[in-house]
């Protein structure tokens, strides 16, 4: 498997900006936020405030096709990762790594049924937070996350984990 050098969240909540937080340091505007519409002129003009610091982000519509992406991270709702998956669909290619780090049982299923299963990595997002308005507030030290196979092999881990 490819080193990972672009990555696109789907959902700029608790979870998205957790990831977004960590990523865009590393990767700068090879993180793409996915968001169409007024949601994307709302975070192109006033950015996220993510723990207590405004951060703005590399913005990119669901139509726009400016090459696949290593990795996607859904992070909607569960009742809107259908949606949020055909929103990455540009973002997806045949080498790309899923995640859906939701609450739920069944987002990796409804990833796999559209995409491939291959590309498709289980995960569990714990993380504690307060939105309000455009700020989200968590605490970095009692949030993880655990992703990996279906079923692994902690002595021959795929690559893609």
């Amino acid at each position: 498997m490819k080193n990972i050098h672009t990555v696109s969240i789907v959902g700029l909540g608790a979870i998205g900006s957790y990831f977004a937080e960590k990523i865009q340091p590393v990767l700068k505007d090879n993180l793409r936020i996915i968001a169409g519409g007024r949601r994307k002129e709302q975070l192109e003009k006033e950015g996220r405030i993510i723990n207590g610091h405004q951060r703005f982000f590399h913005v990119v519509s669901p139509e726009e096709n400016i090459g696949y992406s290593d990795l996607v991270l859904v992070c909607s709702k569960m009742t809107g990762l259908e949606q949020a998956l055909k929103d990455a669909e540009n973002q997806i290619g045949p080498e790309t790594i899923i995640l859906t780090p939701l609450n739920g049982v069944e987002s990796e299923e409804t990833a796999a049924s559209m995409y491939s299963r291959d590309q498709v990595l289980y995960s569990l997002m714990r993380v504690s937070s307060v939105k309000s308005g455009n700020q989200i507030t968590f605490d970095p030290a009692v949030s993880y996350i655990e992703f990996g196979e279906q079923i692994n092999d902690p002595k021959a881990l795929s690559p893609k984990v």
